[in-house]
């Protein structure tokens, strides 16, 4: 385990790290003491424990109750700062999920990928062709058949027509991917950005 703990010159300065994670941390206490960082390393051999100071004393040996201390210091901080990512990657995920133009997009898509058959002239046995309209009407109405985004069910296309059954299939894994990645996202920290995400191309 390494610790680092940087005290600094003006309170803003001070910040921990423990492993790689660092937080920030108001060290007026150790300023007046003149003591600029202390690190404690037990990966090394032997162990790293020592306390730098700016006013010219040579360093000294760390205490363990000093590591301690700093140890749970670390903790505090870092609990709370995980706790308002939670929750503002909730929120940001709710927003995502709940946003209806992406539903439209998905459905003028969809409309777009058919207008077509709404010609006069269209070579299709009537019955099928009153499937087509009766599914893009449907779809014009999607936004009003669930109360959010996520519970909408999709209506399948009547009969397989190469790019639309296709394109439908794509976008309906696109969004199980996007809220299968949102939900892991919100709960995981390490996982990627949102923005890495979207830039991915993943998002429909």
């Amino acid at each position: 385990m390494r610790l680092k703990v940087i005290v600094g010159k003006y309170p803003s300065d001070g910040e921990i790290t423990k492993n790689g994670v660092t937080v920030k941390c108001d060290m007026t206490e150790y300023i007046s003491q003149g003591v600029w960082a202390l690190t404690y390393d037990n990966s090394v051999s032997p162990t790293e424990c020592s306390i730098e100071f700016n006013d010219g004393r040579e360093n000294d040996e760390l205490f363990a109750s000093t590591v301690e201390y700093f140890l749970n210091v670390f903790d505090q901080k870092n609990t709370i700062i995980l706790q308002d990512e939670h929750r503002r990657r909730k929120l940001m995920a709710e927003e995502y999920l709940n946003d209806w133009s992406i539903a439209r997009r998905k459905r003028d898509e969809l409309l777009s990928l058919t207008d077509w058959i709404t010609l006069p002239d269209v070579n299709m046995a009537t019955e099928l062709k009153n499937q087509w309209l009766s599914w893009r009407s449907q779809l014009r109405d999607i936004t009003d058949s669930a109360s959010t985004p996520g519970g909408i069910s999709w209506p399948a296309p009547p009969s397989d027509l190469g790019n639309v059954t296709a394109r439908y299939n794509m976008l309906l894994e696109n969004y199980s991917n996007r809220k299968n990645f949102l939900e892991n996202w919100v709960e995981v920290p390490s996982v990627s950005s949102l923005e890495e995400y979207e830039e991915s191309g993943t998002w429909f």
